[in-house]
């Protein structure tokens, strides 16, 4: 597993029927056992905040949010595109994450909620982001992994200044740095090419001038890999390796400028991705099984503990890998609780097209047009999801009719749409024209959900048939949520 240090160091009609296609979600929801609930269950009164992390439940990477009790989980990825590795940066103002959006994997900037994303790296430029200062002025990239290749970006005037790394006298190999909050030291891990290269695999620390980027005064603060700073600049979080039962693994340690401290994480098996709380006392992480080190498809949970001692509680239940958790003191995001939302735009297919929509809620919907042909027009999103109770909400509309008849068929399917949990036929008369309407489907299932899919199935010929989005709502304990429904724009 090459563990990236940067962040910092998931019809029954004539020609209704839509092809098969391989399901995108990755892995099963999991049942915590009595214990892990009753921890979570105390949970709530130690801690606050949210955390980001990302997840290949949906096949490729997305980002998903939680309270810091594990609770009102929402995703916040919109695309397909992946999005990795987040950061919370500017004390929670922003969320920084990678993605490749715009082909190669970039650095992005955007609200807390992934909103209004701005990409910081410039056209056709696959780097790494490995660290930000606290005031959000000065930025450490990654353009390739090695003592050449990392500058200082002043994201205000883009200016670029190399960081030069000769003062440990490193001219080769791969280097993972990591820049201080306070924009004053590097961290970094650096493993020489070859048997017997020098210096060997350890976590450094170097003083910066940021002007010049020079670098002065190494020293070796602990061994192992992967690093993450305080946000005081003054203790980091390093990942040794260890053996559980003569069985190679790691465990997490805080490291100061003169060394290690102590070690705070030890799961049995690989635990990776350290984080602080915003406060500085709690540590969360991403720990899995010792045969499953691989980070793109291990068993990988985020795991809360505090730094002074305590036992570890787990706040995911997925057998998709979760990673890479990153935390802010603010309190959940407004729209936690509203239920998971699938814009129609992500998951259209042909017949349908994608055209701009003023009164649908992102300004975008998907059309079938009655000229055209029938079919599925909105259809894929496979998604794992506990057994329950459910409502799904279809916001539709049609600007005019040519006559009455069978418009649409909305359903809530499983298993690439060979068990239909639910089904109803949408007719003309049923809409205003003008108007988004939303139409409910509800269904239970005993069993867990693999591979749901809402579909919007369309008739032609009797008028155009426009789909904003399709909101999904559990209606027993264990509320879902995943994305704002914004107000329609008028």
């Amino acid at each position: 597993m090459r563990l990236l240090k940067a962040l910092p160091l998931l019809f029954v009609a004539v020609s209704l029927l839509a092809s098969a296609q391989v399901a995108g979600a990755f892995g099963q929801p999991l049942q915590p056992d009595p214990g892990e609930l009753r921890a979570l269950r105390g949970l709530g009164e130690r801690v606050s905040g949210e955390i980001v992390f990302a997840s290949r439940r949906q096949g490729n990477w997305r980002l998903y949010r939680m309270d810091a009790d594990g609770s009102n989980l929402v995703l916040l990825s919109r695309s397909k595109a992946n999005h990795r590795w987040p950061y919370f940066v500017m004390g929670g103002k922003k969320l920084l994450f990678h993605s490749d959006e715009a082909g190669p994997m970039q650095i992005y900037l955007a609200e807390p909620d992934l909103t209004n994303p701005r990409r910081l790296s410039p056209d056709g430029q696959a780097e790494l982001f490995h660290g930000i200062t606290s005031d959000g002025r000065v930025m450490l990239v990654a353009k390739q992994e090695n003592p050449q290749g990392y500058v200082l970006r002043y994201l205000g005037s883009r200016r670029e200044v190399p960081v030069d790394f000769s003062a440990h006298g490193i001219k080769q190999g791969w280097l993972g740095a990591d820049l201080s909050p306070d924009g004053r030291k590097i961290a970094y891990l650096f493993k020489a090419e070859g048997p017997g290269g020098q210096p060997g695999r350890s976590v450094f620390m170097m003083d910066l001038d940021q002007n010049t980027g020079k670098t002065s005064h190494p020293r070796q603060v602990s061994d192992g890999c992967y690093t993450v700073w305080r946000e005081d600049s003054q203790a980091l979080l390093t990942c040794r390796f260890v053996l559980f039962r003569g069985a190679p693994g790691t465990s997490i340690w805080l490291a100061g400028p003169d060394g290690p401290q102590r070690k705070v994480a030890a799961k049995f098996g690989w635990n990776y991705f350290p984080s602080f709380s915003p406060d500085g006392k709690w540590l969360a992480w991403a720990a899995s099984p010792i045969t499953q080190k691989d980070d793109h498809s291990g068993n990988y949970e985020i795991y809360l503990q505090p730094l002074d001692g305590g036992d570890p509680v787990r706040l995911t239940f997925h057998s998709a890998p979760d990673v890479s958790p990153t935390w802010r003191a603010q309190q959940k995001l407004p729209f936690a609780g509203q239920g998971l939302v699938y814009q129609a735009e992500d998951f259209a297919h042909k017949p349908g097209q994608v055209v701009s929509e003023a009164k649908a809620t992102e300004g975008k919907a998907v059309l079938g047009r009655r000229q055209g042909k029938g079919g599925h027009l909105v259809f894929g999103q496979y998604d794992n999801l506990p057994a329950g109770r459910y409502r799904a909400l279809f916001r539709i509309q049609i600007k005019e009719a040519e006559r009455d008849g069978l418009l649409a068929e909305l359903d809530a399917t499983t298993n690439l749409g060979s068990k239909v949990l639910a089904k109803r036929q949408v007719r003309a008369t049923e809409l205003v024209p003008g108007r988004f309407q939303e139409f409910e489907l509800n269904f239970n299932s005993k069993e867990p959900l693999k591979g749901l899919e809402l579909r919007v199935g369309f008739y032609s010929g009797v008028a155009d048939l426009y789909v904003d989005h399709i909101r999904l709502q559990r209606m027993d304990e264990g509320k879902l949520s995943r994305h704002k429904v914004g107000k329609p724009k008028s």
